[in-house]
C-alpha cells in the first residue's frame, strides 16, 4: 500500500513540474534577433512590424513567421515603424512613406495621398476615419495628426489646439480620439477637428501607450503607469508592484492589463492597476515593446529577442473567442444563442475593420449591468460569452458600438 501511495504521489509531482516547465513564454520561430514595433492582425493573419526584417507574417496561429516585403524599401535596415489593418487594405509605415497591401502582404505598393516623404509612427481609426501621427524621418520634423476619409488616398492636417507634434500612440474610446505625445495627452472628442489638454495629474511628459478599458484609462509613460477614471481629465499613478518604470506597451483582456516594460519585462495586474507582478519565465529579452493577443494566446515583441506567445489559460484568463475568418462588409449583431437562458449565452458580432469596440449589456430599465468588450478589435467575427449570474431574470438588451454605428438585440434571462 504504501509502494502505491509513492507511486501516485511521484506522478502528481511529475505532472505538476510538467505543467511548471510548460507555464512560460516561447520564442515563435522565424523571429530570433528581430526587434518587433507592433502586431496587427488581419483576417486569420498576424502581422509583425519589425526594425530589421520588414513586415513578419505568421498564417499558423503565431507559431512560425516569414518575412512579406514585396514592393517595400529594403533601407534602413527594412524598418517598419507602424502597420494598420483598415478598410480592406493593410498600412505599413516605411522610412520613405506608407505602403499599402491588399492582398495579405504578398506585394506592398505605395500609398503616399499626397504626403511624399512623410511617414507614420503610429495609426487609429474611428468608422470611416484613418487617423496617423506623421513624420519626417531624414529631417526628423514632425507634423502631428493627420486624416484620411478615403482610405488613405488623401490625408489632411488635424492640428487645431493640438501643441506637441510628436505623437507616439492612439487609443479611441467611443467618439474619443487621445494621443499620447511627447508634451502629455491630448483629447478630440470631433475626430481630430480640435483638440484639448488630457493630462492632469500627469508628472511626466513622455506618453508610450495609451488603452481605454470599462470606462478607464491607463498610460505607459517614462514614469510608470497612470489611471483615469474620468476620460483623461484627472491622472494617477497606480505602480505598486511595478519595478520598471519605462512603460511601452499594453494588453488588456477583460479585468486583466498587461504591461511592456523597456528593462523589466512583462508585468500583470488582475486589479485594474492596483498591483502589479512580475511574468517573465522563459523571456530571454526583457525589452518588450508591443503586445497582440490572438487564439487564446499572449504574444509580446521584444527588441532584439523577436517574438514570444504564451497561452492566456497560464495566467488563469480565458479569452474572447476571435474568428476572423472572413472580413464583412459592415458590423453586424447576431442573436444571442441560446435565447432564453439562465446561465450563460452567446454574443456574436461582426466588424469590417480594426477599430474600437464596446460590447454592453442592459436591463429593461436602459441600466448598463455589465460591460463585456471595450477596446481594440480586428476585422472579423467575434464570440463573447456572458454569465448572467446574479441577474434576476426578464428582459434584457445588448449593444455593439463600432465608430458612429450601433445595433442592439433584445435577450431573456429566465429563473
Amino acid at each position: 500500500m504504501k509502494n502505491i501511495i509513492r507511486f501516485f504521489v511521484l506522478i502528481i509531482i511529475v505532472i505538476s513540474a510538467r505543467r511548471e516547465l510548460h507555464a512560460q513564454w516561447v520564442q515563435a520561430t522565424g523571429t530570433d534577433g528581430g526587434s518587433i514595433n507592433c502586431f496587427v492582425m488581419n483576417n486569420d493573419n498576424l502581422f509583425a512590424a519589425t526594425y530589421n526584417e520588414g513586415v513578419l507574417l505568421s498564417t499558423n496561429y503565431g507559431i512560425s513567421w516569414s518575412a512579406v516585403n514585396n514592393g517595400l524599401p529594403n533601407q534602413p535596415s527594412d524598418a517598419i515603424a507602424a502597420l494598420k489593418a483598415f478598410g480592406g487594405k493593410i498600412f505599413a509605415s516605411a522610412f520613405d512613406g506608407i505602403y499599402t497591401s491588399t492582398n495579405n502582404g504578398t506585394s506592398w505598393t505605395s500609398n503616399y495621398g499626397g504626403l511624399p516623404g512623410l511617414t507614420a509612427t503610429t495609426f487609429a481609426s474611428n468608422g470611416t476615419n484613418l487617423f496617423a501621427g506623421l513624420y519626417n524621418p531624414i529631417t526628423g520634423t514632425y507634423y502631428g495628426v493627420y486624416r484620411s476619409k478615403d482610405s488613405g488616398a488623401s490625408w489632411i492636417p488635424m492640428n487645431n489646439g493640438l501643441t506637441e507634434p510628436i505623437v507616439n500612440t492612439f487609443t479611441v474610446d467611443g467618439i474619443n480620439l487621445f494621443a499620447g505625445t511627447y508634451a502629455g495627452i491630448f483629447l478630440s472628442t470631433d475626430n481630430g477637428a480640435n483638440w484639448m489638454t488630457a493630462d492632469s495629474g500627469l508628472s511626466v511628459a513622455y506618453i508610450y501607450a495609451l488603452v481605454a478599458n470599462n470606462g478607464n484609462m491607463f498610460a505607459g509613460t517614462n514614469g510608470g503607469v497612470y489611471f483615469s477614471s474620468d476620460n483623461g481629465t484627472h491622472w494617477v499613478t497606480v505602480n505598486n508592484g511595478l519595478i520598471a518604470l519605462d512603460v511601452r506597451a499594453f494588453a488588456v483582456i477583460n479585468n486583466n492589463i498587461f504591461v511592456g516594460t523597456q528593462s523589466n519585462g512583462v508585468y500583470l495586474s488582475t486589479n485594474n492597476g492596483g498591483s502589479w507582478n512580475v511574468e517573465n519565465k522563459g523571456l530571454t529579452t526583457l525589452d518588450v515593446s508591443s503586445f497582440i493577443t490572438y487564439d487564446g494566446e499572449l504574444f509580446a515583441g521584444t527588441i532584439g529577442g523577436g517574438i514570444f506567445r504564451r497561452p492566456l489559460s497560464d495566467f488563469g484568463i480565458s479569452a474572447v473567442n476571435e474568428k476572423p475568418a472572413s472580413v464583412p462588409t459592415q458590423l453586424t449583431l447576431s442573436q444571442n444563442y441560446p435565447n432564453p437562458f439562465s446561465a450563460t449565452t452567446n454574443i456574436e458580432f461582426q466588424i469590417p475593420n480594426e477599430e474600437h469596440i464596446t460590447l454592453n449589456i442592459y436591463n429593461a430599465l436602459g441600466e448598463e449591468v455589465s460591460t463585456l468588450v471595450n477596446g481594440e478589435q480586428a476585422a472579423g467575427e467575434h464570440n463573447v460569452s456572458f454569465d448572467a449570474d446574479g441577474l434576476p431574470g426578464g428582459i434584457y438588451f445588448y449593444k455593439v458600438s463600432a465608430g458612429g454605428n450601433v445595433q442592439t438585440n433584445k435577450m431573456f434571462i429566465i429563473r
